[in-house]
């Protein structure tokens, strides 16, 4: 249950605003010990907010970059379905959406 409380206060603090540096590190730290203890499952449901501070960070408007994101984002989803995880599938949109809506970006 540690791992899973961990990727929901990364969550939250996406969410509540916390600095994306402070959550990209909780990311980090985090990420590597639930490898580390086998948590895949926990691991793969914390990969949206992950992508989503990734793309905030880099704030690129590089279409490259975009398109290469997206990609990324698209094998995501479809292994999340592959899976029928519908919480993931569910984070995915959720995530995806903020940062669309941040960079006026709907198509992503």
């Amino acid at each position: 249950h540690a791992m899973f409380n961990a990727s929901l206060c990364i969550n939250n603090s996406f969410f509540s605003g916390l600095n994306l540096r402070e959550v990209e590190r909780s990311i980090q730290k985090f990420g590597k010990e639930m490898i580390e203890c086998n948590q895949k499952a926990v691991y793969t449901s914390m990969l949206p907010v992950k992508r989503a501070v990734s793309d905030l960070i880099l704030s690129t408007q590089d279409p490259l970059v975009i398109a290469k994101n997206s990609a990324e984002q698209n094998a995501l989803l479809e292994q999340v379905v592959e899976e029928n995880n519908p919480v993931n599938v569910c984070g995915i949109y959720v995530f995806s959406g903020i940062v669309a809506y941040i960079y006026s970006r709907y198509e992503l």
